[in-house]
């Protein structure tokens, strides 16, 4: 089982609990993690990254970075930070 297949399974049992939150305070529910992943997920697609490429994550410690890491997920492709 894949992370992100937990993610999808959270997303339809618990939508409305918070799945993220970071020190400056916000906060994202599970329905809402689940639709940003899955549209930058299209777009890293769209970008050309494909099953079992790695990606480079060039970002700060926040939502940023943990949605670029669960997308390259999404995608069957290895986040390397």
């Amino acid at each position: 089982m894949r992370v992100v297949d937990l993610l999808e399974r959270y997303a339809d049992l618990y939508p409305d609990r918070v799945a993220v939150a970071v020190a400056d305070g916000a906060t994202l529910d599970f329905a809402q993690l689940r639709d940003r992943i899955r549209r930058l997920a299209a777009g890293m697609e769209a970008a050309g990254v494909q099953r079992g490429d790695r990606v480079a994550l060039m970002a700060g410690n926040g939502l940023v970075y943990f949605d670029l890491y669960l997308a390259a997920a999404y995608l069957g492709a290895a986040a390397v930070p």
